[in-house]
């Protein structure tokens, strides 16, 4: 593609994120429904930073694309690249908008299918084909059609696919939206697409699937219990922080085990998965102001997680690889791309004074609250997990 033209894309799409983004606000802050042709689209408290996330995360993609594709110009692709991510994006920016099972569905199957195209951007290498194919599988037999028929489910219960309270759903209901929707998300034990897919994306893809995509399966069971008029079931809250807990053990496990850069960052998505799946739970248990806290993570988690994944890209661009083993000496070899990445993983750690620190301290304490034990157990890992990482960068900063 012509630099010019391409310079132009960029320009005109982010102008448009940029544009939506300001939309978005006018509404929130007015209290704007707006209905286009019978569709009803409104923003609130908990729709609201799920929005700025995948547009903020959207123009960094949008713009850190110039020179990123500049690795594919050989390979003479066919797929438009830039077309995709930015439709991509707005799929991303409406589903937290809708109001209606049905129209939800519809956008959220738009968004697999794009992900997908834009996974497989380098079609040409069989191994990203399969990988591409496997991801596909997985999202519509785990997620896509769980989510198809709970809300199939919930319009024969209340005869209805707009977004009204439930007085009850049925543990089955329950269940297939914890499968729906936590196998976007990367919970486990539906985890496992996160690092295979990660090291095949284009990273500004995976900046979007890590910081943005997988805060949507979060915001649909948010939004599920916030529609459900008695508390949720205890064993649904447990399993959540069962499942949470599970996410956070191994990520600290296979952080070490990483050579491959874009694996690691995948890692670190589902170790904080875990964190924001125990605001869920606590949510799903009665304590309100956990939307407050997740909001912030989302949107604190998506910005830090876009920029290791774009600067993952940086590495790939400036050594040609994604192999730690042959990064070693960062620090002398490319100084500001070591020092940016330095930050970036600081800041995705929880470091003070990053705006991860003060998530990680809320969630540590409400989860004190909930269980004191809990609470300690996560604090520890916090811990340990930043020694995990930093232990695993500096031998490539200084060796």
């Amino acid at each position: 593609m012509n630099d010019k033209i391409k310079i132009m894309k960029i320009s005109l799409y982010s102008l448009i994120v940029l544009s939506l983004l300001m939309i978005t606000f006018t509404m929130y802050f007015h209290k704007i429904t707006v209905s286009i042709g019978g569709l009803i689209f409104h923003i609130d408290n908990l729709s609201l930073p799920f929005i700025i996330n995948a547009g903020l995360i959207g123009i960094a993609a949008l713009v850190s694309s110039y020179k990123y594709m500049q690795l594919y110009e050989e390979r003479t692709l066919k797929l438009p690249y830039l077309t995709l991510l930015f439709i991509f994006i707005l799929t991303m920016m409406i589903i937290p908008m809708v109001r209606n099972w049905i129209t939800f569905i519809f956008f959220w199957e738009v968004m697999t299918l794009l992900s997908y195209f834009l996974v497989i951007h380098d079609y040409k290498d069989s191994t990203v084909l399969n990988i591409g194919r496997n991801y596909f599988i997985i999202m519509h037999v785990l997620s896509t059609s769980a989510l198809l028929l709970m809300f199939m489910f919930i319009r024969h219960s209340v005869g209805t696919y707009d977004f009204t309270y439930y007085s009850k759903l049925s543990d089955i209901l329950l269940t297939l939206s914890l499968i729906g929707f936590g196998t976007k998300a990367g919970l486990f034990p539906l985890h496992f697409w996160l690092p295979q897919t990660h090291p095949v994306a284009p990273s500004p893809v995976s900046a979007l699937l890590s910081g943005s995509m997988v805060k949507l399966g979060i915001y649909g069971l948010i939004r599920l219990i916030t529609l459900m008029e008695s508390s949720t079931p205890s064993w649904f809250s447990s399993l959540i922080f069962a499942l949470a807990i599970m996410n956070i053990i191994l990520a600290f496990i296979m952080y070490p085990l990483q050579k491959d850069v874009k694996k690691l960052f995948a890692w670190t998505t589902i170790g904080n998965i875990g964190w924001i799946m125990f605001m869920v739970a606590s949510y799903a248990f009665g304590l309100e102001n956990a939307v407050s806290i997740i909001g912030f993570y989302v949107l604190s988690h998506g910005l830090a997680k876009a920029s290791v994944f774009i600067l993952s890209g940086g590495v790939l661009y400036v050594y040609g690889t994604k192999d730690l083993n042959k990064v070693k000496g960062m620090i002398h070899s490319n100084k500001s791309l070591a020092l940016l990445l330095s930050a970036s993983i600081l800041g995705l750690e929880g470091v003070p004074p990053s705006s991860l620190f003060l998530c990680k301290h809320d969630v540590v304490l409400k989860l004190l609250q909930v269980n004191l034990g809990l609470g300690i157990a996560v604090l520890i890992n916090w811990v340990l997990d930043f020694h995990n990482i930093f232990s695993n960068y500096s031998r490539i900063y200084f060796c």
